[in-house]
């Protein structure tokens, strides 16, 4: 398991690297101020400053009410790639909504039942998480399947001539308006 943290002393602490070590935690810093450094804190925030411009429409001030509805949308909503929420894979149950609360049902009437039941998904909780990596590796295969077939192989020989890719070797200067290859080799 990671944990991704700031430069925080509150996180760098020999005590809570000790703790980390027990439990067999690697941490990873990042810094607040550059996020692009972090590929994974870049597509979460672009997730949810999508959420709140669909929310919001066209009114820019607000931004801070709609951000818990958000972050509820993002955490109950089930994953293409590993038909899980990451409520559920967090807690080991599907999240109840607040209307359904007050509605009576067996989760809310049996709370003594609702207890055990909770016990049990979280004893069963990592193998939940196990399959759900299971289902997100096959749903990397399939889609890396599909893109595959579109490749067009092109076999060279010695003697044929070829463009190189500009960016890779920079033979020109770079910009806006620099071709984008060069050659032929």
């Amino acid at each position: 398991m990671n944990l991704v943290s700031d430069n925080g002393t509150q996180f760098a602490d020999q005590h809570i690297q000790k703790w980390l070590k027990e439990l067999i935690v690697t941490q990873t810093f990042t810094s607040v101020a550059h996020p692009q450094g972090n590929g994974e804190a870049e597509r979460a925030n672009r997730t949810i400053v999508g959420g709140i411009k669909k929310r919001l429409a066209n009114h820019k001030s607000g931004w801070v009410d709609q951000l818990p509805h958000v972050l509820w949308a993002i955490r109950t909503h089930r994953n293409t790639s590993n038909a899980e929420t990451p409520f559920s894979l967090t807690y080991g149950t599907e999240a109840m909504i607040p209307a359904k609360v007050g509605v009576p049902s067996q989760r809310v009437t049996l709370p003594e039942d609702n207890d055990a039941e909770r016990r049990l998904d979280l004893m069963l909780l990592e193998e939940r998480r196990e399959l759900a990596a299971i289902r997100e590796q096959n749903y990397k295969r399939q889609l890396q399947k599909y893109y595959n077939t579109k490749v067009k192989i092109c076999e060279v020989s010695a003697g044929d001539y070829v463009l190189r890719n500009n960016e890779a070797s920079i033979a020109h200067a770079q910009g806006k308006l620099a071709p984008s290859w060069e050659g032929p080799y």
